[in-house]
């Protein structure tokens, strides 16, 4: 909590690098055409952080809450998505009673949570029988995963806390109600900007492990 509290104001600054701005879209891309969001739906936002993804949400009509450890992210998040509701809280207890939303979401989070399969189950528990609850994350097989995991990298960074996950990590989470998994950004992180484009990322789809990985289930009724 302490790393996030101190880099609070600096985070979104990456994604406004030519970088981050592609990685986001490619990202963003597979998450929205993954799951439905329907307007009215009740989200739960967990690992909100800043409140990225929070306010897509909200402005595709949803009703956003955002959980996040870091109460420095929340500060931004409740500014940049004034009408969310948004709570200092851990993934692992998280202050919602059971089948409360239509849709538990968490976006670039679960590389950071060491027990995923706690994680997820708590997600699980909140979610309304039939809501989906969709988790996107850094795949540790990856080059992505490679540099992040690096002594050089994690030296100066937040990933010094991160526990990365694998797609055969998700696949084995919870076996009787996962829907899809999928991935994307299967650029180098040391891709030139010029090479930065859809053209790119489709051919390298049939070559390269992707660098981010997304997981949908559908809780059972």
């Amino acid at each position: 909590m302490t790393t996030f509290n101190a880099i609070a104001k600096e985070y979104d600054a990456w994604y406004q690098t030519p970088l981050g701005m592609f990685v986001d879209e490619v990202e963003s891309n597979v998450a929205f055409g993954t799951i439905e969001i329907r307007p009215g739906m009740k989200v739960l936002d967990v690992g909100c952080g800043t409140g990225i993804y929070s306010r897509r949400l909200a402005d595709m009509g949803c009703s956003v809450v955002g959980v996040d450890i870091s109460g420095n992210m929340l500060e931004i998040a409740r500014k940049k998505v004034p009408e969310a509701n948004f709570i200092e809280s851990s993934v692992y207890a998280l202050p919602f009673p059971k089948d409360h939303f239509d849709l538990v979401f968490s976006m670039a989070t679960f590389e950071f949570i060491h027990n995923a399969k706690a994680g997820y189950f708590e997600m699980k528990r909140v979610a309304k029988p039939g809501a989906n609850i969709f988790i996107g994350t850094i795949n540790g097989d990856s080059s992505w995963g490679e540099l992040y995991k690096s002594e050089k990298f994690k030296e100066n960074t937040v990933f010094r806390d991160a526990h990365f996950k694998t797609p055969i990590d998700f696949q084995s989470i919870d076996t009787q109600c996962q829907l899809k998994t999928s991935g994307c950004v299967f650029f180098d992180p040391a891709t030139p900007e010029t090479d930065l484009t859809w053209e790119n990322e489709k051919r390298l789809s049939k070559m390269a492990r992707p660098g981010f990985i997304t997981a949908v289930w559908q809780k059972k009724i």
